[in-house]
């Protein structure tokens, strides 16, 4: 149980992180409300993971080389878009970005169902 509250909290973290490095990138500031609004949906979701019975390890250790590039790549694409983008035009290659990244986890799920099968 330890095991699973430790990649719980640390994948929260994650996810916190990238929501204020996002929020930063974009528009200068934090907003308040939407930081809170995350911690409580996160703070919400956590506990039905660790009480499924589906829980993964794989899934939620951010501590793998899979995250950790991904993590890396995503601050490398924030600074170069932050450098090169002006800030009335950031919000359109941060949607790109995420097109990417949801695409990414849907070939990726594919890939092991079929590898399952």
């Amino acid at each position: 149980m330890k095991e699973k509250l430790f990649y719980s909290v640390t994948y929260g973290l994650y996810m916190i992180s990238i929501l204020v490095l996002t929020q930063l990138i974009i528009f200068n500031k934090v907003d308040l409300a939407t930081l809170i609004g995350a911690i409580i949906g996160i703070s919400l979701v956590m506990p039905l993971v660790l009480a499924s019975d589906i829980y993964k390890k794989e899934k939620y250790n951010i501590f793998t080389k899979e995250y950790l590039i991904q993590f890396s790549s995503l601050i490398i694409a924030f600074i170069l878009i932050r450098l090169f983008v002006s800030s009335d035009y950031r919000i359109y290659p941060m949607m790109v970005i995420v097109v990417i990244l949801i695409t990414y986890e849907i070939i990726k799920r594919r890939k092991k169902k079929k590898l399952e099968n």
